[in-house]
């Protein structure tokens, strides 16, 4: 039934949380409480002063790239994943090694915070444009017709599909319908990933997300949003399976004191830096 619904309690504890999100909300007041848009406007956006609406404000033109058009673009936001492992002094834990890697290749940001203090703040900032400023806005219906900031709108008219992979189950916080109401065209969650239940009540295995975007990517130009699910309780991936070894974290000074459960946590990690990197050298 978990993998069904909420847990009752759970789920009830949510629907307070968010009845009393929206009901407490006082919209602009809490930001602007002279409501002087256009002064908050012209201060924000100096080069805007003579813009006729926010639109005209925010527009920015960039150069254009100067490297070959890409076939497909994937943003992959990783559940729980931040960034301390990545750096220098926890380099022995050896639990991100294939990303850092990436990183060294490419361009690795490490002033880097996420909008918002869960998934759904997050993922919601990235599909909207739209800052978080504590009010859930997948359950706004003022926005459920879109906005110019849609990273999905902006993506189609750069010529692309947009597309949106989640591991979990696009019931959760209305995920899906969220993302068919801010442009995506194709919407997956894990319950189509797998002809089995694999996984669990969070949702599949990385490795099985992964593979399902690379068996329904062909020639077709995609813009594809993927959010992971592995790093998250009840973190049940069977790593022995896929080659872990804790004995080095055990003998690690770093890890002194450390129970089993963290360690299989800290596993985990390992295990979503394995399936990305795997992923980026499919899909490359």
């Amino acid at each position: 039934l978990n993998k069904i619904v909420f847990n009752p309690f759970s789920a009830l504890r949510y629907v307070v949380s968010e009845h009393l999100t929206l009901q407490g909300a006082a919209g602009l007041k809490t930001f602007l409480p002279d409501g002087d848009v256009k002064a908050a406007a012209a201060a924000l956006f100096p080069a805007g002063v003579e813009a006729r609406n926010l639109d005209e404000c925010l527009l920015r033109a960039a150069p254009g790239a100067k490297t070959p058009r890409p076939s497909h673009i994937f943003l992959v936001v990783m559940e729980s994943y931040d960034s301390w492992a990545m750096e220098p002094q926890f380099a022995s834990l050896g639990l991100t090694k294939r990303l850092t890697a990436l990183g060294e290749q490419g361009i690795h940001v490490r002033a880097f915070l996420p909008s918002g203090s869960g998934t759904e703040e997050t993922l919601g900032a990235i599909i909207t444009g739209l800052p978080e400023s504590g009010v859930m806005v997948n359950y706004q219906a003022s926005v459920r017709r879109g906005l110019p900031t849609d990273i999905a709108g902006i993506f189609r008219r750069l010529g692309y599909k947009p597309r949106f992979f989640y591991g979990g189950y696009l019931r959760w916080q209305r995920l899906g319908d969220f993302c068919r109401e801010h442009g995506f065209e194709e919407i997956y969650g894990g319950d189509k990933m797998s002809a089995r239940l694999t996984g669990n009540e969070w949702g599949v295995d990385d490795k099985v997300l992964f593979q399902f975007i690379l068996d329904h990517t062909a020639d077709e130009p995609t813009f594809n949003l993927v959010m992971t699910t592995s790093y998250h309780p009840p973190f049940s991936v069977n790593l022995e399976a896929e080659g872990w070894d804790a004995a080095p974290l055990k003998t690690n000074a770093l890890c002194g004191g450390l129970s089993e459960h963290t360690l299989r946590i800290l596993g985990h990690l390992w295990y979503s830096d394995k399936c990305v990197a795997n992923f980026v050298a499919e899909a490359a």
